[in-house]
């Protein structure tokens, strides 16, 4: 067995141990976890609820998962929607795009690839993490990679086959919404234009599949104005969370240039060349036409996209999991040309690598430790082992997702000082707890959160 195959495979086995050890975060997967849990229970499966609220957000496919498993394991659910989810999802991708190697005949890159992909900790680390969005890139990666096989075997192209591409594209935008449209079409728009071969997507029957992705869309939005709520459920869905989002962000607004200065963590240890990519297409753009395909096809997922997102008002470093296999490809071979400048930066990326291998291993040891002595799976542990019913929420409303594995904990969120009469638990950000004007005694403290009690 080559070295790679056994590194990979090693990775493989530390990251399901990893998944296992975790516990959710209050803020966003505990969160997720209860939409599951509470929403599809009255037989409205496209409407998604929170705390008893609508909660168009997202849309109803990762959800569905994450609801089935809950209704098989139960609170373990969570491990197992990490796996299936988001690792196997995050596998997927890998295996997806060392066939786009194969299809390019670049298959010289392929070993090299697959320890580049694994050893970007962001990227990794997010394939054990309870969010749509490895969901979506692996549906995009999918689309893209039927694309560019029928675009070099047109000969392959039939009705199933543009089927299946137009059904990876529903499946995206059923994961997370228009941005898996959007973003999969920029690139192969780009990537055509380059080759001057716009009319390819006369052969995969593009009026046939715009009919079906109009329909796609007819139907489940149909589905969701059958529901009692559905006319306001859709109104804030392509509203506030679509059109909103895209101008004018209520959440995650940042500045235009914010992905250019996150770049430097988020891409590690592959940044430099993530740099050196854009400056050398940006440089060598008006020689375009010499480019290779592959060249083209790494600047079309690489360059426009990264603008895209970066014109959009919401911004999230997870926003960028998309772009991710464009970057490794273009790390490669860009890694190739700055060594032939002799520019030799080998070393730095070995190094990282092994750096980074050494950490995931740690973390082993790590995440047990941080779950007893550091996460907030403390606070439902000591409420459950204490009997605490009533908890009052003081600048700490994420924890209310607590109530997932804590469903009878009566959990009060008050915004005033004044609202906190007759409390005896509070659970409060500790950079609030001088507002608290009564003597307390300080019970448990966990991540940024502190539970205290009321003395009388």
């Amino acid at each position: 067995m080559k070295k790679e195959y056994k590194i990979f495979s090693l990775f493989i086995v530390i990251f399901i141990i990893l998944a296992f050890l975790r516990f959710p975060d209050s803020r966003n997967e505990m969160k997720y976890l209860l939409i599951a849990k509470d929403s599809f229970n009255n037989g409205d499966i496209f409407i998604l609820k929170y705390l008893g609220e609508l909660y168009p957000d997202k849309p109803p496919l990762y959800f569905w998962g994450v609801k089935i498993f809950y209704m098989i394991f139960g609170e373990y659910s969570y491990n197992i929607s990490l796996i299936l989810l988001s690792f196997l999802p995050f596998l997927g991708i890998v295996f997806l795009c060392l066939w786009q190697l194969k299809i390019f005949n670049k298959e010289e890159y392929k070993n090299n690839f697959k320890i580049f992909m694994i050893t970007t900790p962001f990227y990794t680390g997010m394939s054990i993490f309870l969010r749509m969005d490895m969901l979506m890139t692996f549906f995009i990666c999918l689309n893209l990679s039927i694309f560019i096989y029928l675009y070099f075997n047109q000969e392959k192209i039939s009705k199933r086959n543009s089927l299946l591409y137009y059904l990876s594209l529903i499946l995206a935008v059923f994961s997370k919404g228009p941005v898996g449209l959007i973003f999969p079409l920029m690139i192969e728009v780009t990537f055509l234009y380059f080759e001057r071969r716009l009319t390819f997507f006369k052969k995969l029957q593009i009026k046939i599949g715009i009919m079906i992705i109009i329909a796609f869309f007819v139907f489940w939005f149909g589905l969701i104005l059958l529901d009692s709520n559905g006319k306001e459920y859709l109104k804030m869905m392509l509203g506030d969370q679509t059109i909103g989002r895209v101008i004018k962000s209520s959440s995650h607004s940042r500045a235009i240039y914010y992905y250019i200065f996150h770049i430097p963590f988020t891409f590690f240890p592959y940044s430099i060349l993530y740099f050196y990519g854009i400056y050398y297409f940006i440089k060598d753009y008006k020689f375009r036409i010499k480019w290779s395909s592959f060249e083209k096809w790494i600047f079309a997922w690489t360059m426009p996209t990264l603008l895209f997102f970066s014109i959009l008002s919401g911004k999230l470093d997870i926003y960028l999991l998309p772009i991710f296999p464009g970057v490794i490809f273009l790390s490669l071979i860009f890694l190739k040309k700055i060594n032939i400048k002799k520019v030799d930066i080998s070393n730095f990326i070995k190094v990282s690598q092994k750096i980074i291998f050494i950490l995931y291993i740690s973390l082993i040891v790590l995440f047990p430790v941080y779950k007893k002595f550091y996460s907030t799976k403390s606070f439902y542990k000591y409420i459950e082992e204490n009997k605490i019913e009533k908890v009052a929420l003081y600048h700490s409303n994420d924890l209310i997702n607590l109530k997932f594995y804590s469903p009878n904990l009566n959990v009060l969120e008050y915004k005033e000082i004044s609202d906190l009469e007759n409390i005896e638990y509070i659970l409060v950000k500790e950079k609030y707890l001088s507002d608290i004007n009564k003597e307390y005694e300080k019970l448990l403290k966990r991540e940024e959160y502190v539970l205290i009690k009321i003395k009388k």
